[in-house]
């Protein structure tokens, strides 16, 4: 779909099972989506039980990188993370993945996740580009 179906640059895609991306390009009838595993892409994003901000961004290797977490605070392998929906790109509480590895440096101001996601990214099919989500109030879904 595209520009004449109401697709526009931005707009968040998902599938059932998470977030996807964003449009990042968009013609007449067709339009491009920038993968959250792609090294220029990024969301805000919400540690599911202890409640920590950061933000996942993609990497050269294809991996999700869940960075800027506050030092100090605990978190566990295992916990679900979602977007936050600060910054307003991305609504607030679509499943990114969970976190498989937490890294931590003494003297660092933040620590850092390996994020495995929710998505997988090489057998897409179908997706869903959310058009209006300014005044939905979405709950988190948690698997």
């Amino acid at each position: 779909l595209g520009r004449q179906h109401g697709i526009e640059v931005g707009m968040p895609v998902v599938t059932d099972e998470g977030l996807v991306g964003r449009i990042s390009d968009v013609d007449e009838s067709t339009s491009k989506v920038l993968l959250l595993n792609d090294p220029s892409s990024s969301a805000s994003a919400l540690l599911g039980a202890s409640r920590l901000n950061g933000v996942v961004r993609g990497s050269t290797s294809g991996d999700l990188i869940m960075d800027f977490i506050p030092q100090g605070l605990t978190f566990n392998t295992g916990e679900p993370v979602l977007t936050s929906g600060l910054g307003g790109r991305f609504p607030k509480g679509i499943v990114i993945g969970e976190v498989e590895q937490i890294e931590t440096q003494a003297n660092a101001v933040f620590q850092k996740a390996v994020v495995h996601p929710s998505v997988d990214f090489g057998s897409l099919e179908l997706v869903l580009v959310i058009t209006n989500f300014d005044s939905v109030n979405i709950t988190p879904l948690i698997p």
